[in-house]
């Protein structure tokens, strides 16, 4: 897990590449802050698709149910994933996405 310091416009995450300056309200880390940075190939034109976003958002939501079902994930944590999930899947976050589709983050 990155190391995170803060201040008014940004917080520094830090992770094994060093420091970088993430804009406070963005929910990405560091390397999508990077991608953004080093490879502004057709931004936004290139964008990663809406509906591939919101499958994402499904895919992780039904993992999440799955994995309680069975006893793999505590079922506290599986519910917030799962309302994480819904509002990826929503396009509440699609803001948060801004990675075109040569290059992706986390």
């Amino acid at each position: 897990m990155a190391d995170v310091k803060q201040s008014d416009d940004f917080r520094i995450e830090t992770d094994a590449l060093g420091e970088m300056k993430v804009p406070r309200d963005r929910l990405w880390g560091c390397q999508t802050q990077r991608s953004l940075q080093n490879f502004e190939i057709n931004q936004p034109r290139d964008r990663m698709p809406p509906t591939v976003i919101k499958a994402f958002g499904i895919l992780k939501g039904a993992a999440a149910a799955v994995n309680v079902k069975y006893g793999a994930l505590d079922a506290k944590l599986g519910e917030v994933i799962q309302q994480a999930a819904s509002e990826v899947a929503s396009l509440e976050l699609i803001d948060h996405f801004p990675l075109v589709i040569w290059q992706t983050g986390r």
